[in-house]
């Protein structure tokens, strides 16, 4: 049994700040979960929502573990970037998607990138998730509602007609959620290499993620 939803745990998407002000880093709150004698208890940032930027490099429809990555955003309860964590992956099962608008859909146990590749890291992460299923699908109308709202930094938007849904699972693919629209750089059959980026729209709440 599988649930097909949007992200829209959220209600508002990654349009409530500009691309501009996304990728500019001295926009990031301060990550600090801790009080210090700078920062009163009460001005303490609450960690409220993350979302998930990937890139997966495939080589001859094989996803090459080293050279895709997984960065977790986290969000105060503003919508205010605060910090991230960028992954590789540990492991990476290509499995049948569960749900019939999958095109592509893997298990990713995910391990913590070297610090040359982080920018303004996280420094307590025990509760972002570490196992993701995640991959691509048919464009969903959920992508064409919140289209204006994805964020694509230095990547070139897809055309629609060329463009396909992110999916993911924060369980073991039992609830499949669209977060997102993805790019292929080619068409997904390609042999040789090819990139396919999975963009986000929607934010998940990190109670949602401990309640699973």
């Amino acid at each position: 049994m599988w649930w097909l939803w949007a992200c829209g745990v959220s209600e508002k998407s990654s349009s409530t700040i500009s691309d501009e002000e996304f990728y500019d880093e001295s926009n990031w709150e301060n990550g600090a979960d801790e009080a210090t004698s700078e920062l009163d208890a009460e001005d303490i940032i609450e960690f409220a929502w993350w979302s998930v930027l990937s890139d997966l490099h495939l080589e001859d429809g094989v996803l090459n573990k080293d050279k895709s990555t997984a960065e977790l955003v986290v969000f105060s309860a503003d919508y205010l970037p605060v910090c991230s964590v960028v992954f590789q992956f540990e492991e990476a099962l290509r499995t049948e998607p569960s749900f019939e608008e999958g095109y592509l859909w893997w298990r990713v146990l995910l391990r913590e990138a070297s610090i040359d590749m982080q920018s303004n890291l996280c420094t307590h992460t025990e509760h972002l998730p570490h196992i993701l299923h995640l991959g691509v699908g048919s464009l969903h109308v959920e992508s064409l509602a919140v289209w204006n709202d994805v964020v694509w930094g230095e990547v070139s938007p897809p055309e629609r007609e060329d463009a396909m849904s992110s999916y993911i699972s924060l369980d073991n693919g039992d609830n499949v959620w669209v977060y997102g629209v993805a790019k292929s750089v080619n068409t997904i059959d390609t042999a040789g290499v090819n990139i396919m980026y999975l963009r986000p729209a929607y934010f998940f709440p990190f109670d949602h993620f401990e309640e699973n």
